[in-house]
């Protein structure tokens, strides 16, 4: 988590926020948020580092990025 949270642009606040939305997460979500949209790496790519189907890491990455917008819009509401 240090290595996100250290090239994440912005201010320690925004760095705080990142990490604490990703705390809502799995730690297989976690992994696959953190490859695909930090790391830039496929879907396939996801898939075979963790040994699942293309369709299981889309599946996951759905769930998680539905956790991550909930949390953020509760944010903003609070």
């Amino acid at each position: 988590m240090d290595m996100l949270t250290d090239r994440v642009e912005g201010n320690v606040d925004d760095r705080i926020f990142i990490t604490e939305l990703l705390e809502n997460l799995s730690k297989k979500q976690k992994y696959i948020i953190i490859e695909k949209f930090y790391k830039c790496h496929s879907d396939v790519e996801i898939a075979r580092g963790l040994n699942i189907t293309r369709q299981a890491v889309n599946k996951s990455k759905n769930e998680a990025l539905k956790i991550l917008k909930e949390h953020i819009i509760n944010s903003i509401i609070v």
